[in-house]
């Protein structure tokens, strides 16, 4: 394992950083022979290739170790161990900030580290959301249920709903409770309604006479009992009043029986609450029986219709807007940061990619509420923690410091800056001459034939007068592609006998790539010409000089290296005054031509 990646509150000093993978040191080992640092992990990776009989060496300085001098530097593992940082989590907004040994404690409690759900659900989700989510989003939570009150999984509630009995169980015996009070039984009922086909005897009347006056009738005398059963009128009320009993008991017993049978169903709905039994409307009469009203009773909370959302809840009609706004995972929530509409249930999922989500800076500079698709450019313009390099390095100033502090360095180090440039500007100036140089050679002039133009000869020839031996050099030319290397030299103010009044022209003899390959000493015909420019061809006068090297001149022995041999030439080639009165300087240049003839270059 590398070393520990961790969001320390300041820079761990370079001492305890590892040489191999650059982290803060984990479990450090030390190198008595240099004192480089290392994690006990990576200096084994690093040394497991080597063979036992290969020496293994530091992998900082090449310094040959033994085991003997690598050890636990357990002083640094405390020192690191007791830096401070900050919480992994505080991208989401953990602010807790401790040493690092007191960290591994804090992740295992903190609100913003990221668990499973304790119902085993499959959804990850912060400490802090997890007693909401599993009271109200999770697919595995418990559910009361309605009529029993027991805790039902919320996915086998609809099952458990058609199937609960204890609804049923209240219904029929609220039922036989109300037969018993009738005071009737079935038995009886029947009795009733065979004697009402039968011309019986009316019944005995009773000493107290029946109240029973004609509605809106007062002109009528009141009968006893039994005058009034003795009555057509009263034979046909007693019949009416029997038949009507008699429906009534054997509707209560139907039912009875259609509950019971719908208990012992296992997937039948669960029966709804009776009402108190009422008389029938087809009588059209406004006596109503025992335990009845004239208006229909309320619906209980069993027999209210039950919605199915799409999260698949079941709800009644009147919670289903608390439902949907406050309960239903799928519901969709306005995300506080970006204002984007997402589902509920993927709001956490999308505060991980949100663009608007505040973040801490990652280099810990102490800014914090950061928008997450500004991190970047935090980091690149504005963060004041991290290290700049100072805008000199390529001068060869090595500072680096954080962003805040460049200022104060720039000030402080103006004249060491300045050495730098200064020093940098001469080696530019050597290395743009090389450069020259090395382009004229790329390009040499072959076949034995070189045509030379100096520019700006006035100036050329000031400065000559000014310093003593100054010279100016031709391209490198050859005489062959695998010949000799040769290059012409002039003294604008002379040289030697010709010193300030002629032009001094000389043959030098270069180095050649093939000299290994070619005839020494040189010999051949050179001829120097500098050319007059008059327009009319028949009236130019060139200057020509042409020679053949003795055997014996050492200028034109194979050249060294390290020799700076004069060459071979003349002094007195051309008089100034001779140049200034005939067309040889035209547009301030000259041209000088160089011709070397040599039949055979090449040894066959």
């Amino acid at each position: 394992m590398p070393g520990i990646d961790a969001n320390f509150c300041n820079p761990v000093k370079e001492n305890l950083l590892c040489g191999l993978c650059g982290l803060p040191l984990r479990k450090p080992v030390q190198i008595s022979s240099c004192g480089h640092r290392f994690c006990e992990s990576c200096l084994n990776d690093h040394f497991e290739p080597f063979r036992s009989d290969q020496e293994l060496r530091c992998p900082a300085d090449q310094v040959e170790v033994k085991h003997s001098q690598v050890y636990l530097d357990e002083s640094s593992g405390k020192k690191i161990q007791s830096l401070t940082v900050f919480c992994r989590h505080c991208g989401q907004g953990c602010k807790w900030k401790g040493p690092l040994r007191k960290l591994k404690a804090h992740l295992s409690t903190c609100d913003f580290g990221v668990i499973d759900c304790s119902n085993k659900c499959g959804v990850q989700l912060m400490r802090n959301q997890l007693e909401e989510h599993v009271r109200n989003l999770c697919s595995n939570r418990y559910v009361p249920c309605a009529t029993c009150h027991q805790d039902i999984l919320r996915e086998e509630h609809e099952k458990h709903s058609r199937s609960c009995t204890k609804e049923n169980t209240s219904t029929a015996s609220k039922l036989r409770q109300h037969i018993k009070n009738l005071g009737r039984s079935r038995h009886d009922s029947l009795s009733f309604a065979s004697n009402s086909s039968q011309d019986l005897p009316p019944m005995r009347a009773t000493s107290v006479p029946a109240q029973l006056n004609f509605v809106g009738r007062t002109d009528v005398p009141q009968r006893t009992a039994e005058e009034w059963h003795g009555t057509t009128a009263g034979r046909r009320r007693n019949r009416r009043t029997r038949q009507m009993s008699f429906e009534r008991d054997f509707n209560i017993q139907e039912t009875v029986q259609e509950e019971e049978t719908a208990r012992d169903l296992p997937d039948s709905p669960p029966p709804s609450q009776g009402a108190p039994l009422r008389r029938r409307a087809d009588f059209g009469s406004q006596v109503v029986y025992m335990g009845s009203s004239n208006n229909p009773p309320p619906q209980t909370s069993t027999e209210r219709e039950l919605f199915t959302c799409v999260c698949g809840a079941l709800m009644a009609n009147e919670e289903i807007t608390t439902h949907m706004s406050e309960e239903c995972p799928k519901r969709l929530t306005l995300c506080q940061y970006c204002r984007k509409q997402v589902g509920h249930a993927e709001l956490q999922e999308h505060l991980r990619d949100c663009p608007r989500f505040p973040l801490s800076c990652p280099n810990s500079c102490g800014v914090r509420q950061i928008p997450r698709e500004d991190v970047n450019r935090h980091v690149t313009n504005d963060c004041s923690a991290i290290l700049e390099v100072c805008p000199f390095k390529f001068a060869g100033c090595g500072h680096k410091c954080p962003r805040a502090n460049i200022n104060r360095h720039l000030e402080n180090k103006t004249k060491e800056h300045l050495n730098l440039m200064c020093k940098l500007s001469v080696k530019q100036s050597k290395e743009i001459n090389e450069l020259q140089a090395t382009v004229k050679h790329c390009k040499p002039f072959n076949q034995g034939q070189l045509l030379w133009k100096i520019d700006k000869f006035a100036a050329c020839l000031e400065t000559a007068k000014e310093i003593s031996g100054y010279e100016i050099h031709s391209p490198p030319f050859y005489t062959d592609q695998y010949g000799y290397k040769f290059m012409i030299v002039a003294f604008p103010n002379g040289n030697g006998s010709g010193e300030g009044t002629h032009l001094s022209l000389y043959v030098r003899l270069l180095v050649g790539e093939y000299d290994s390959l070619l005839k020494w000493p040189f010999l051949g015909d050179i001829t120097l010409t500098l050319i007059e420019q008059s327009p009319d061809a028949s009236k130019q006068r060139h200057i020509s000089q042409n020679f053949s090297p003795d055997p014996k001149w050492t200028s034109f022995h194979r050249p060294k290296k390290s020799s700076n041999t004069p060459g071979f030439g003349y002094p007195q080639f051309a008089a100034h005054e001779t140049l200034r009165t005939r067309k040889y300087i035209v547009d301030d240049a000259i041209f000088i031509r160089a011709t070397v003839e040599l039949p055979q270059i090449i040894e066959a």
